[in-house]
C-alpha cells in the first residue's frame, strides 16, 4: 500500500495521544481503517483489543468491513482482537456489567431519540394541564406567537434536561436549585424534567444522556470495571471527532488512561450540529493542541480544483475581512490541497470553469432556475449525479412538490419526506376509518392510500366509480355484479383491477381484527400491511405514542388519535424518523436527483451540487440581522431560550457563563452558518451552482443576498475573467 505524503506520518503512529485533523475527502475512514489493521497485524494491540468508536450504527458497519477485508488479504483471521462500535453501545456494555452500582434494575431499557422526544412532548403537555400555559405565556412578547413557542417549547427544555444530565444534576436536585433562584425558563424547565423523569423511571427506561452519564460513573466508582475495560482495550480510535460532547470525551480519555493510546479524527471545519446538541467543536480543538502527536490530512481528489479554490477562499475570506470579528474564527486556517499524481486518485479536470452564481427574485424563482438547469445539466451528463441543497425541511418539501410536478425522479432525504411520514399518515387514517366504517369518503381515503395514492386517468375514473357504491358493496361479496363487472373492465386495466381487489381484501381483514386496546390494534394491523423494516420501526413508534398518551388520556378516541396521527405527525415523528431512516446508508443515483438540507448533505458527496437559499436570513453574517435560531415572539431577554437557559444553568454550576447568552448564540450561530456553508460546497465534485433571491415585500418584510453569496460570487467572476 503507497499513502500520500499527509497520510505517512499518520501510518508511523507507534503509541500515544494523536490527532488527526483532515480536511473533507481526505479519506478519515481509509486512514483509520488501515492505521487500525497495522496495528492489529504487528500485534502492537496485544494482550488487549483494538476499539474503533463512530456515532452512527452506518459509521460502524463501514469500518468493519473496511478493517476486514484489510486482515482477510493479509491472512489474519483473529476478527475477534477488534471491536468497533457506537459511543451509545460502548456505554450500554459497561453500565449492563453492574447496573445496580448506580440503583438501576438489571432489566432497563434505552429510550431512543425518538422515543425520547414523545415523552418530552407528553410531558410538557401534562405541566401545560397542570396549569403551565400562563408560565409559557409570561415569556412572550406578543400573543400572535403563542401557538409556535408552544409547538417549541418542549425542544428548548428537552436540549436544557441533556445538559443538565450532562452535568450530573439530577430533576430532584436541579428543582431545589431552580425554586431558589426563582428563574421562570428554569422553573419550567425544572417541572417538566420532574414529569420526564417519573415517566422514565415508572417505565423502566434511562435516555441516551442517562446512559452516558452513569456509564461514565460506573467507571469512575468502580476500580475493577474501570480496569477491566481499560486492560480490555489498548488502542481506542474516534471517528468525526468534532461532534463529540464534553463526557464522551471524558469517558474515552478515562478507557484510554492507563495504556495511553487514544486517537482521535475530525475536521473543525465540518462541525455543524453545536447549536442543537451538546457537541462543540471546542473538545477537538483542545485535543489537537494538547495530544503528544498532531497529523494533518489535507490532502483531497474528491473536487475539481476549482471547486477546492472557492471553498479555500471561503476559509481566508472568513478568517480576514467578515463583517463580525469576532466570528472570524469560525474556520480553522485548514486548507484543502489537491491531490498530486500518483496511484491513489487524482482530482476531477476540466477545461471549462463549473461553478456558477445566480440571484432571482423570489424562493420560488430560485426553484425553478434550479429546476431549468438541472434538466440542462441531465440532458448534456445523463450519468452524473446532482443534488440540491436548501435550508430547512420546509425548503426540501416545496422543492420536492416542484419536481414531482416536472415528473423528476428525486431522493428527498428529509426526516418529515412524504415518505419516511407515509406510515404514521397510512395508520391515522386506519384509525380514521375505523372510527366511521360506513363513510364512503373515509373508505374512499384509505383506499387511495392503500394503492399508493394512484393518479392518472385511469385512477380517476376507479375513484369515481368506487365513489358511487357504499363500501359494504365491495367489502362483503366476491366480485361486482355481471353489469358491474362489465363496466369497471372498461374502466381499468387488468393489473389495476387485481391491485383494487387486493386492498379491499386487506380493508376487509384490517376491519375483522378483534377490538382491543388502540396500540395493540396498530401493531395487528401492521402485519397485514406490507411495511418494509423502517416503516415498521415506525410504526412501533407509533403504538408507543399511542400507549403513553393514553396512559394520561384513557378517554381518547379513535378519531382524536387519527387526527393527532395525520395533522401533527411530522411533528411527533420527525426524530423518531431520523433515528429509524439515518439507520440507512444513503448511495446518490445518478438517475434520480437528491434534495436534501445542507445538514442532511454531510458525508455525502455528487458530481453537480446546488446550493439554495443563500439569503441573509438562512446564513447571517450581522449581529443586527434576524436569523433561524431566534424566536421572534418573545421577549428581547428570551429572544434564544436555549442560550439563555444554557447560561443560567452554567451559573448554578458556578461556571463561567456570558453576560449576554443572546448574542454570544448569534454569534455562535453565524460560526456555525459559515461551517454549514462549508459542507456544501465541499460536497461538490465537479459542478457547483450557488442560488439566492432578494425580494422587498410590505410591512418591511425582505430577504436580502447573503453576504457569502456576495463574495463567493465575486471570487466565481474574478476566476472567470482569468481565464479569459
Amino acid at each position: 500500500m503507497i499513502f500520500r505524503e499527509d497520510q505517512i506520518s499518520i501510518m508511523a503512529y507507534s503509541g500515544g495521544t494523536m490527532a488527526v485533523p483532515a480536511v473533507p475527502g481526505a479519506g478519515k475512514t481509509f486512514i483509520i481503517a488501515n492505521l487500525a489493521a497495522d496495528i492489529l497485524l504487528k500485534q502492537k494491540h496485544k494482550p488487549g483489543k483494538l476499539l474503533i468508536v463512530t456515532y452512527m450504527l452506518s459509521a460502524a458497519n463501514n469500518f468493519k468491513s473496511r478493517i476486514g477485508k484489510l486482515l482477510e488479504e493479509k491472512g489474519f483471521s483473529n476478527m475477534s482482537d477488534y471491536e468497533v462500535m457506537t459511543i451509545h453501545s460502548l456505554a450500554l456494555r459497561i453500565l449492563k456489567e453492574c447496573p445496580d452500582a448506580i440503583g438501576l434494575h438489571e432489566d432497563f431499557d434505552i429510550l431512543d431519540e425518538g422515543k425520547r422526544n414523545i415523552f418530552l412532548q407528553q410531558g410538557f403537555a401534562y405541566w401545560l394541564y397542570q396549569g403551565g400555559e400562563d408560565s409559557l405565556k409570561s415569556f412572550l412578547h406578543t400573543e400572535k406567537g403563542f401557538k409556535q413557542w408552544k409547538d417549541g417549547f418542549h425542544g428548548v427544555a428537552g436540549a436544557l434536561i441533556s445538559k443538565l444530565k450532562l452535568h450530573d444534576l439530577s430533576a430532584g436536585t436541579f428543582k431545589k436549585m431552580a425554586a431558589e433562584q426563582r428563574e421562570p425558563l428554569l422553573t419550567a424547565v425544572s417541572n417538566i424534567y420532574g414529569i420526564y423523569d417519573k415517566a422514565l423511571r415508572s417505565n423502566g427506561y434511562i435516555d441516551y444522556d442517562d446512559l452516558l452519564n452513569f456509564s461514565y460513573k460506573v467507571l469512575k466508582q468502580d476500580a475493577r470495571i474501570r480496569e477491566r475495560y481499560q486492560n480490555r482495550y489498548t488502542y481506542i480510535f474516534e471517528d468525526e471527532c468534532q461532534d463529540s460532547n464534553l463526557l464522551q470525551g471524558k469517558l474515552l480519555s478515562l478507557l484510554s488512561e492507563k495504556n495511553g493510546n487514544l486517537i482521535r479524527v475530525g475536521d473543525i471545519n465540518q462541525s455543524i450540529t453545536g447549536t442543537f446538541s451538546a457537541s462543540n467543536p471546542v473538545f477537538f480543538k483542545e485535543f489537537c493542541s494538547q495530544a503528544q502527536h498532531c497529523h494533518t490530512m489535507d490532502m483531497a481528489n474528491r473536487s475539481s480544483t476549482d471547486i477546492i479554490g472557492m471553498a479555500n477562499f471561503l476559509v481566508q475570506d472568513v478568517s480576514q475581512s467578515h463583517p463580525e470579528p469576532s466570528c472570524r474564527d469560525a474556520l480553522t486556517a485548514q486548507y484543502i490541497r489537491p491531490v498530486p499524481a500518483g496511484p491513489w486518485g487524482q482530482n476531477p479536470k476540466f477545461n471549462e470553469y463549473h461553478l456558477y452564481s445566480y440571484i432571482e427574485n423570489s424562493w420560488d424563482g430560485e426553484i425553478y432556475r434550479a429546476i431549468r438547469l438541472l434538466k440542462g445539466f441531465k440532458k448534456k451528463y445523463p450519468d452524473k449525479t446532482a443534488a440540491l441543497l436548501v435550508p430547512s425541511n420546509y425548503h426540501v418539501e416545496s422543492m420536492a412538490s416542484v419536481l414531482k410536478k416536472e415528473g423528476i425522479e428525486y431522493d428527498e432525504l428529509s426526516n418529515t419526506s412524504e415518505k419516511r411520514m407515509r406510515p404514521v399518515r397510512t395508520l391515522g387514517m386506519v384509525l380514521d376509518y375505523l372510527a366511521q366504517p360506513e363513510s364512503k369518503d373515509k373508505f374512499l381515503q384509505l383506499l387511495q392510500q392503500f394503492m399508493g395514492g394512484k393518479e392518472g386517468k385511469e385512477a380517476e375514473k376507479l375513484w369515481a366509480w368506487v365513489g358511487k357504491h357504499n363500501p359494504e358493496q365491495f367489502l362483503y361479496q366476491q366480485r361486482e355484479t355481471e353489469q358491474e363487472e362489465k363496466a369497471v373492465n372498461q374502466l381499468i386495466s387488468a393489473n389495476l383491477r387485481q391491485e383494487f381487489w387486493k386492498q379491499i381484501e386487506r380493508i376487509r381483514r384490517i376491519l375483522d381484527l378483534p377490538q382491543t386496546r388502540i396500540e395493540d390494534l396498530i401493531l395487528k394491523a401492521v402485519d397485514l400491511l406490507s411495511f418494509e423494516k423502517e416503516e415498521k420501526a415506525m410504526a412501533e413508534a407509533v403504538a408507543f405514542f399511542i400507549r403513553n398518551r393514553r396512559a394520561r388520556e384513557p378517554r381518547l378516541t379513535y378519531s382524536e388519535i387519527a387526527d393527532l396521527l395525520t395533522h401533527q405527525g411530522g411533528k411527533i415523528f420527525k426524530t423518531a424518523a431520523e433515528v429509524i431512516y439515518d439507520l440507512q446508508e444513503y448511495e446518490p443515483n445518478a438517475d434520480r436527483v437528491t434534495v436534501c438540507t445542507y445538514h442532511k448533505a454531510k458525508g455525502l458527496e455528487w458530481d453537480c451540487v446546488m446550493l439554495l437559499g443563500l439569503t441573509q436570513y438562512n446564513f447571517p453574517s450581522s449581529l443586527v440581522h434576524k436569523n433561524r435560531s431566534e424566536y421572534w415572539y418573545l421577549k428581547e431577554d428570551y429572544k434564544n431560550p436555549t442560550a439563555v437557559g444554557n447560561a443560567q444553568i452554567d451559573r448554578l454550576l458556578g461556571r463561567e457563563s456570558p453576560q449576554n447568552p443572546v448574542i454570544e448564540a448569534k454569534e455562535e450561530v453565524i460560526r456555525e452558518k459559515i461551517r454549514l456553508l462549508y459542507v456544501g460546497i465541499t460536497r461538490a465534485k465537479e459542478f457547483l451552482i450557488l442560488l439566492a433571491h432578494q425580494q422587498y415585500g410590505e410591512k418591511g418584510k425582505s430577504e436580502e443576498v447573503s453576504y457569502y453569496f456576495q463574495r463567493l460570487a465575486e471570487y466565481i467572476r474574478s476566476q472567470r475573467s482569468k481565464q479569459l
